[in-house]
């Protein structure tokens, strides 16, 4: 019986172990009971539709992975999105640049712009 009352002094109350921070789902530490900053995401830019900037029109290109092109910005109708690729790569290619992921861009002015899409391809 003693051996029962010496076990029970013995005891000593056990805290759970916690820190005092935790990991958010991005990886970086925030400290617990803080919200962590989420950084909100812009809506990208609508499929066939160029993103204006201060100089001018960014022209979003997709490839599939077989590269050809699956999706390109302001794309006239009178080229598949293929032709009016290799035209703007013929007629401005120091305007092209490549991205991850099967993308890439082309940079040009608005007079730049409406000068290539009512040009014919001939």
């Amino acid at each position: 019986m003693e051996s029962a009352a010496a076990a029970a002094k013995m005891e000593v109350p056990v805290q759970a172990n916690v820190s005092s921070t935790e990991t958010t789902e991005v990886g970086n530490v925030a400290p617990v009971g803080v919200a962590a900053p989420v950084a909100e995401t812009a809506p990208g830019p609508e499929a066939g539709v160029a993103s204006e900037v201060a100089d001018g029109f960014i022209l979003h290109v997709r490839f599939r992975p077989d590269a050809t092109i699956w999706m390109i910005d302001e794309c006239p109708s009178h080229f598949t999105p293929q032709e009016w690729y290799n035209f703007l790569c013929s007629r401005i290619p120091d305007r092209y640049s490549p991205r991850m992921g099967g993308r890439g861009d082309f940079r040009v002015s608005r007079a730049q712009l409406e000068a290539l899409k009512v040009r014919n391809p001939s």
